[in-house]
């Protein structure tokens, strides 16, 4: 038998339940600071109870806004992207907002004119692009001339975009960490497994790796892993098991990191007794492992914060600014020779 549908909760609806006039309930749905903290909270457990939704569009025409923030990812969303996303996703509906979600390839700028045009088409108030690539996005960016919206773009590096604010992580001091940390266990050279040298993050990260290691007098040695997976890691593993072992390694991602340690371990070499390994990124298993990973840490949860800030900060009027996060040195197991 089908249900009997209900009728549509009004706002008066939510007014009666709480016991607040129609009005006030109006000014908690349009985020007036107006009303006292208690009352709020009544008004939206009554919402709640009886399931009203607001009315978004009306809401946008009635207050000027659409409350409606744009999210470009430019290249795949694997490990460090996802979570970025995800933080983004739950700071950004904490605050009231909603995202519309774009993900285009780096090599299509057809793709990408497409993604911008639908972001204008949308009525965004802001627009945060997740760079794995910068070069073809900033040019689908220059289209959008003077109606450009406040815009943050998430990047390896300052790519000198004045209209934008740029976020990102300080990958190059993170690298020096760790080259550092193994300098100061004596070891002369070092080999770095890039991730896939298309993206930004791999070139900024092997060109921190070879001045590193320059400042510290330290072989520096290199291989294009091709990817960032398992794999990746595994297949490059392999290959180095069949020559001469290096002393240290430093991947491009902790997954690349985890397959290396994989092929290497079936060869009989352990990490942080044959060799010493750092990846990147912090992944959240790394410090599960048989052997635990040393890695350089992003954090997305505080980068997600300091994006909103930043929107935020835009949308009122604010100047564009350029900001990098701290990536500090997680030592562990497989990077402390002899532990």
């Amino acid at each position: 038998m089908p249900r009997k549908k209900t009728s549509t909760v009004t706002l008066a609806d939510v007014a009666t339940r709480s016991g607040f006039s129609t009005s006030t309930v109006s000014r908690v749905f349009n985020d007036s600071e107006a009303v006292r903290p208690a009352s709020r909270d009544r008004i939206m457990a009554a919402a709640h109870e009886l399931g009203y939704r607001p009315n978004l569009s009306a809401r946008a025409l009635a207050s000027g806004h659409t409350h409606m923030i744009g999210l470009v990812v430019v290249g795949n969303i694997s490990h460090g992207a996802a979570e970025l996303v995800a933080a983004l996703e739950d700071e950004f509906r904490r605050r009231g907002y909603r995202m519309l979600l774009a993900t285009v390839s780096p090599s299509s700028a057809k793709d990408m004119g497409v993604a911008i045009e639908q972001m204008r088409s949308s009525q965004i108030e802001a627009l945060v692009a997740v760079l794995g690539s910068s070069a073809t996005f900033v040019s689908a960016l220059e289209a959008w001339g003077d109606g450009l919206v406040p815009t943050v773009l998430v990047c390896a590096s300052d790519i000198g975009v004045s209209r934008a604010s740029i976020r990102g992580f300080d990958q190059m001091s993170g690298i020096r960490s760790a080259v550092e940390h193994l300098h100061d266990q004596r070891i002369g050279a070092i080999l770095h497994v890039t991730g896939d040298l298309r993206f930004d993050d791999a070139s900024v990260r092997l060109s921190a790796f070879m001045a590193a290691c320059h400042t510290y007098g330290i072989a520096a040695t290199w291989t294009n892993s091709g990817g960032w997976s398992a794999q990746d890691g595994y297949d490059v593993g392999k290959k180095i098991a069949a020559s001469e072992l290096p002393r240290a390694i430093i991947a491009g991602n902790d997954t690349l990191a985890v397959g290396m340690m994989r092929a290497l371990r079936e060869k009989g070499l352990n990490a942080g007794t044959d060799y010493a390994i750092i990846g990147f990124d912090d992944n959240p298993i790394s410090g599960f492992l048989d052997v635990t990973l040393t890695t350089i840490k992003q954090n997305y949860a505080l980068m997600s914060d300091s994006i909103f800030n930043e929107v935020f900060s835009l949308v009122q009027g604010g100047e564009p600014t350029v900001a990098f996060l701290d990536t500090p040195l997680i030592v562990r197991e497989s990077s402390v020779l002899g532990s």
